[in-house]
């Protein structure tokens, strides 16, 4: 029996899909590499700090006015800071502040002898308590803002009998924290106590007619530097 001609032309059409099934290309999926690991993302840098600018230079110059070696320490902290008072965060004993809401910038110093924070405002820059390394001699007495009013006193009194001047009428200028870097308190001529390699203390500028003096006090003496006489 023949197969009739509507058979043939199925079974023609079935043998030509399968032949095109066969031959067509197969894709393959795009490579993914070679077996190595994922590259891992490197961790963010915080951010650098600006340039050293105006700003900076009256931080520096305040520690400059503290008797620290600037030159020797490294701006490693900056922030914006608002205080309640003209003093910056950092009032002295004796002085009077203006209350007024002030902006400024807090900065700090890394270095060889520890960290300092300065506070400055517009042209203004004031070192707050230095945190010095290793073992200094330290401001005498338990209460140091007493101590540090009678080493005002001492200054005062001081510039009375040299100049002939009513204690009244010498007036304290500021009061500024300080390092010397022997016990002598950075003035030449005055004997060293024996095994403080460092000392800290404070710096009292005064004035009296006319003329300004500055006076070192680790709290436990106190005179001018450099001597009266030779100012």
């Amino acid at each position: 029996m023949r197969p009739t001609r509507t058979s043939l032309s199925a079974l023609a059409l079935g043998v030509a899909a399968m032949s095109a099934c066969n031959g067509a290309p197969t894709q393959e999926p795009p490579a993914t590499g070679t077996g190595s690991a994922p590259q891992s993302q490197a961790p963010a840098q915080p951010p650098a700090l600006p340039a050293e600018d105006e700003v900076t230079e009256h931080a520096r110059q305040a520690l400059r006015n503290a008797g620290v070696e600037a030159g020797d320490y490294k701006l490693a902290a900056r922030r914006q800071a608002q205080w309640n008072d003209s003093s910056l965060g950092c009032p002295k004993p004796g002085l009077s502040y203006l209350q007024v809401i002030t902006h400024g910038e807090v900065l700090r110093f890394t270095g060889p002898r520890g960290a300092y924070e300065v506070h400055v405002a517009g042209g203004s820059a004031v070192l707050c308590a230095p945190r010095v390394v290793g073992n200094p001699k330290r401001p005498a007495g338990s209460t140091p803002a007493r101590n540090l009013d009678k080493a005002v006193q001492d200054a005062r009194e001081d510039l009375h009998s040299k100049l002939g001047v009513a204690v009244d009428s010498v007036r304290l200028v500021s009061v500024s924290p300080a390092e010397w870097p022997d016990s002598n308190l950075g003035c030449a001529g005055v004997a060293a106590d024996a095994g403080h390699e460092r000392a800290v203390g404070y710096k009292l500028l005064l004035s009296a007619r006319g003329s300004q003096y500055v006076y070192h006090t680790d709290l436990q003496r106190t005179f001018a530097c450099p001597p009266i006489e030779s100012q």
